[in-house]
């Protein structure tokens, strides 16, 4: 709906509106009635001037009226006080607001009704502002009938007399106590969210800061698993000491990042010995002595073992006296971890660095894992060792045992055969030729075995001499030791490589053992051929044989030579039947069809069980 004219809305007027209303109608007030007041003093009531006088006053309180019932209907607060502060008039709104009846708050003075809590402060600065003139935006707070704190956004205009002397204030107050509240409300939210936000703030710096502690852990964690994994793989293929202490002092560097570290292992009488190091070159520092020494005369050495702990100092340099070497000016930070193998201490680490408290309790912990596997793999190497010598001890005590069963016997059936001979010479010259060959050949046969014992205690030679050259003489050692015809046959091949070239020796020295010592032959057959890129070997006799299927697990001749055939990738057959000779053939496949042929052949033919 449209409207035009007079009869359009008005907008509500504003509160300068309002306050330049009420003066004006204050003003017209108060000149109505100095006029009718003047009028009064000098009418003279007996020319008939009483009429005019009446109609004065009858329009003076016609305005007063009008005044009052638009001061009563306005939904603002209005106040008159005098100049000391006296109230004099207030509207409906003010009873509202206040709680106050008006007969209640005529009389009394506004300084009655401030709100106590800050009386002082709005005294002082009403009185400045009355003093001033016109008040605009002042915030008046009230006290209410219950106590109720009440806030009016105040406005006020002074009212003057004729002579020019304040005669009252006219102020109009808007209700702002629920703003106010909400102000407050709204400032108490707005502190407590910034709380939060800085709460918030500070727990996500806290969880970013234990997220990027998280990743570090996490990094060097898998930093430490690699260098662990990396370290346990060395020591697993180390089966020489120098190799695996070398191994162990790079695990070390990558694990902790100290300036130097020396390997001590204990020994038998209570002695230690310095067995590796690293870091002291060029570091004007002398590596720990390789002699031996007693670590029962160092206090922190003393320390270790009795505790089985590590020993961690953060400055060295007051404890020279008690340490196994002289530490160099540059030396401050140490620790000592030891090496633990079933609750026995095996050995340490001595590790020191440039920096004072260097090492921490994670670098320490991080150190006793590596020595877990360190101690299991300084026993392996141990164990190897002590592994070869009992296997040379074995290997002379089977050397021996080959030279007084083959060599000695083959001469002492020679020299009797000569002292025969020698008795015999001239009864019989028949039979003496027969003796005498059967001496040349069992000579030859002692000379061949002495030779083939010479090479088991001479390995390079197997590697130097050709298998054209050693088959010959492994037949001919058994020869001297049994009445066995033995053809070897050896074809010019090219020479294999020499892990090959002694599995085959190998295989032929079994076979041959094997003929003469269990097949009842009397003929044998070593044959060595190239065929195309493979080289083949093959032992067979004419003797008993056996059933393959029926080979005792303890058989160990047959197991070794396919643990070596396995290990030197040759292929190895081995058949036989019984009443029908032993038959073996090895293979080393240079060519993958010929491989996959032998393979065939030999999974044809394998014993079940050797």
């Amino acid at each position: 709906m449209t409207v035009d004219g007079d009869n359009a809305p008005k907008p509500p007027p504003s509160h300068d509106s309002v306050i330049d209303l009420i003066r004006r109608l204050a003003e017209a007030e108060a000149a109505l009635r100095e006029a009718v007041s003047g009028a009064d003093a000098v009418i003279d009531p007996d020319r008939g001037a009483p009429l005019l006088l009446s109609a004065a006053q009858d329009a003076l309180q016609r305005s007063e009226a009008r005044y009052n019932r638009l001061m009563a209907r306005m939904a603002a607060v209005v106040f008159e006080l005098t100049p000391d502060g006296v109230i004099e008039y207030v509207n409906d709104a003010a009873s509202e607001v206040t709680g106050y009846r008006s007969d209640e708050l005529l009389g009394r003075r506004v300084q009655e009704i401030l709100f106590p809590g800050d009386l002082a402060r709005q005294i002082d600065a009403l009185t400045v502002r009355f003093a001033s003139g016109d008040v605009t935006g002042h915030e008046l707070t009230l006290a209410a009938k219950d106590g109720q704190r009440v806030v009016l956004e105040f406005n006020s205009a002074n009212q003057y007399c004729a002579d020019g002397t304040l005669d009252k204030i006219v102020g109009l107050g808007i209700n702002i106590t629920r703003r106010k509240e909400a102000e407050r409300e709204l400032d108490t939210y707005q502190r407590r969210l910034e709380v939060l936000v800085e709460e918030r703030t500070a727990e996500l710096v806290r969880a970013n800061e234990a997220l990027h502690a998280a990743r570090t852990a996490e990094h060097e964690q898998r930093i430490l698993a690699e260098a662990l994994r990396d370290l346990a793989l060395k020591m697993i293929g180390a089966l020489d000491l120098p190799e695996l202490l070398d191994s162990i002092l790079t695990g070390v560097g990558n694990i902790v990042s100290c300036d130097s570290a020396a390997l001590i292992l204990l020994e038998l009488g209570g002695t230690a010995r310095t067995v590796g190091s690293r870091g002291y070159r060029g570091r004007s520092a002398q590596p720990p002595r390789q002699e031996p020494f007693r670590w029962q005369d160092y206090p922190l050495l003393r320390q270790m073992m009795e505790t089985r702990q590590p020993v961690v100092v953060p400055d060295i340099q007051p404890f020279a006296g008690d340490l196994h070497f002289i530490p160099a000016a540059w030396q401050h930070g140490y620790a000592v971890i030891p090496f633990q193998l079933q609750g026995e201490i095996i050995g340490f680490v001595s590790l020191t660095s440039s920096r004072p408290g260097f090492f921490t309790p994670l670098m320490v912990e991080r150190l006793q894992l590596l020595a877990h596997q360190v101690a299991l793999a300084v026993q392996s190497v141990r164990l190897h060792q002590q592994a070869q010598a009992l296997a040379a001890v074995k290997e002379r005590e089977r050397l021996a045992r080959d030279l007084h069963d083959a060599v000695s016997q083959t001469l002492f059936a020679a020299s009797v055969i000569a002292e025969s001979l020698q008795r015999r010479w001239q009864t019989n010259a028949r039979l003496n030729e027969g003796r005498l060959k059967q001496l040349v050949q069992m000579t030859r046969g002692a000379l061949a075995e002495m030779r083939t014992l010479l090479l088991e205690l001479r390995p390079n030679a197997l590697l130097e001499a050709g298998l054209d050259t050693l088959l010959p003489q492994l037949a001919l050692s058994i020869q001297s030791r049994k009445q066995l015809e033995v053809d070897v046959q050896v074809e010019s091949t090219f020479p294999p490589p020499p892990d090959v070239k002694i599995c085959l020796y190998r295989i032929a020295q079994e076979a041959l053992n094997n003929i003469a010592k269990h097949a009842d032959a009397a003929r044998a057959l070593v044959r060595l051929q190239r065929r195309g890129d493979s080289i083949e070997l093959e032992v067979g006799d004419d003797g008993r044989g056996f059933d393959p299927q029926r080979v005792s697990g303890s058989s160990l001749g047959l197991r070794i030579m396919q643990e070596r055939a396995e290990a030197a990738g040759v292929l190895l057959t081995i058949t036989s039947a019984p009443g029908d000779g032993t038959h073996i053939r090895a293979v080393w496949p240079q060519n993958s069809d010929d491989a996959s042929e032998d393979q065939a052949a030999q999974e044809a033919h394998r014993p079940r069980e050797l």
